[in-house]
C-alpha cells in the first residue's frame, strides 16, 4: 500500500505478454485507475534517464 492505495509489481521478460483482469471498486465519487510499466522499477536512479520513463500506461476514471 502506498499513500492508501494498492501497488503491485509484475515483471515481464522482453517480448513475453501477461494478461490481467482487474475488478474495478464501486465508488461514491469519480475515481482514478492508473497502470505503469517501468523498465527499471527496482533500479530507478535519476543519473539513468531510462530508469524513469514508463514504458506504457492506462488510465481510465471509475465512475459510480
Amino acid at each position: 500500500m502506498e499513500n492508501d492505495q494498492l501497488v503491485g509489481n509484475v515483471a515481464v521478460n522482453p517480448g513475453e505478454r501477461k494478461v490481467f483482469e482487474y475488478k474495478l471498486p464501486k465508488v461514491k465519487h469519480d475515481s482514478n485507475f492508473q497502470v505503469i510499466a517501468l523498465p527499471k522499477p527496482y533500479e530507478v536512479s535519476e543519473s539513468d534517464y531510462e530508469s524513469t520513463v514508463p514504458s506504457g500506461s492506462f488510465r481510465t476514471v471509475i465512475k459510480p
